[in-house]
């Protein structure tokens, strides 16, 4: 839904001179909306997510041509796959979200750093990628619904990107303390991570839980030669996500995990250098061109059509 032309007022001459900036822009994947052929949906807690971390977000249309892929991931700086739901390997979401891995492998291999996050419902999506032939390795996982839980850290999280130079504060709250927002109803387990070698070479499991039956899964990985960083958890949800009915911990250390990972995403970022062509094209693409709009499943959230996938100069 396309916001009225006030949003925006005149950039500066000064502001346009020094582009690009040091903020860094990330790309964030829709969904499509059940039952609404061409409508697409994102969370809002996703954006708010990302400028807490001081990037700018944009919106990547599912359903689009390569070439809009193409001149997309040439732009921006990073990608956040979101929570959501949906078929692992066929969905809109899913095969954009896999173009995007082969793109990005590329852009990496190319010495051109581009980070990937995905959360919940995106790191079940990332669990296919290694995979050949692609397959769902996320199974029904028992106790793990609207439930805060501290993480189990492995051996491999002292040397990896994401948990490596954690604050030992922000370490001992995440170890200590129940408050990582957990919300899925499938997940990828140990056995399961173990029996696939193609899995197990291309991932570190950096931190594991127990489900409700007391077995062993992965809730946060990365990827031992690019920085592509999957978590089964919710890193935004305390911060931003204004649902009474969930019983997510909001005290001031799971805030404080949320502004942590924001920055580690963020600071990831700022190590790509690509840009949109213009102060102008960049900000036609931004969220804040969109309207949030409100529902007792999804609170706060965007929904956009075809008509609002905006155009490269």
């Amino acid at each position: 839904m396309k916001l009225g032309t006030i949003v925006f007022w005149t950039i500066s001459a000064a502001i346009c001179s020094c582009y690009p900036s040091s903020q860094p822009v990330i790309g964030v994947l829709l969904a499509t909306v059940n039952n609404a052929p061409g409508h697409y949906k994102a969370m809002a807690d996703y954006k708010s997510f990302i400028e807490q971390g001081g990037a700018a977000a944009v919106p990547i249309f599912v359903n689009q041509t390569d070439e809009y892929y193409e001149s997309i991931m040439s732009r921006i700086n990073g990608v956040l796959l979101p929570g959501g739901g949906g078929n692992i390997l066929t969905s809109f979401y899913a095969r954009v979200a896999y173009k995007i891995f082969q793109m990005a492998t590329k852009i990496n291999d190319a010495g051109i750093h581009f980070p990937i996050m995905g959360i919940c419902f995106g790191m079940q999506e990332m669990s296919t990628w290694p995979l050949k032939p692609r397959q769902i390795v996320s199974f029904t996982c028992p106790g793990a619904e609207n439930i805060s839980l501290p993480l189990h850290f492995t051996k491999n999280a002292s040397s990896s990107r994401l948990l490596g130079n954690l604050p030992s504060n922000i370490a001992q709250y995440m170890t200590n303390e129940s408050l990582a927002a957990h919300n899925h109803k499938h997940c990828v387990y140990m056995k399961t991570y173990f029996s696939l070698p193609q899995f197990n070479q291309f991932y570190n499991v950096l931190t594991t839980n127990l489900d409700g039956n007391g077995v062993e899964y992965a809730s946060t990985i990365e990827a031992k030669s690019y920085p592509f960083f999957a978590l089964q958890w919710h890193p935004e949800k305390p911060n931003f996500f204004q649902n009474l009915t969930m019983a997510f911990n909001r005290s001031l250390h799971a805030i404080l995990i949320g502004q942590h990972f924001s920055n580690v995403l963020v600071e990831q970022a700022k190590m790509n250098r690509q840009s949109f062509k213009s102060v102008h094209e960049e900000k036609l693409f931004l969220f804040n061109n969109y309207c949030t709009t409100f529902s007792d499943t999804f609170l706060e959230h965007y929904v956009f059509t075809d008509a609002d996938v905006p155009k490269f100069e």
